[in-house]
């Protein structure tokens, strides 16, 4: 019967087993075979995905160990920057306090060279009488 709706479907099943229980059995090998390679197919997927989970696990580790890196860099940036900040305030503090310490030495620099000269003046004068 099987090859009269075959005829007429116009689909060739001579290739089938006549009895109906080679049949089933065709069918149930044919069957656990496409489950078999769904199966191993599955299983591929799941080991590649695996693979690609571990890799993404490792990529994440080491952008943690560098963000951890970068962030101690960050810390003593800062620290430095704050260092060098106080260092800057405190010689622009010494700048102005030896610029006051000029200018006075400066003064008294002109008044000992006033003074010298009002004394060589003075002796000049004493020294023509």
């Amino acid at each position: 019967m099987a090859s009269t709706t075959a005829s007429s479907s116009g689909t060739d099943l001579s290739w089938l087993p006549s009895d109906a229980e080679e049949q089933l059995a065709l069918g149930f090998r044919i069957v656990s075979n496409a489950y078999k390679t769904r199966v191993h197919t599955q299983e591929a997927e799941i080991r590649s995905l695996k693979a690609q989970v571990a890799e993404k696990n490792e990529q994440y580790g080491a952008l943690q160990k560098k963000h951890s890196s970068l962030e101690v860099q960050l810390i003593e940036s800062t620290q430095r920057g704050n260092q060098l900040a106080e260092e800057n305030r405190q010689l622009v503090a010494t700048i102005k306090k030896l610029h006051r310490d000029i200018l006075r030495l400066e003064s008294l620099k002109k008044a000992v060279l006033n003074s010298i000269q009002e004394d060589h003046s003075d002796a000049e004068e004493s020294s023509h009488k």
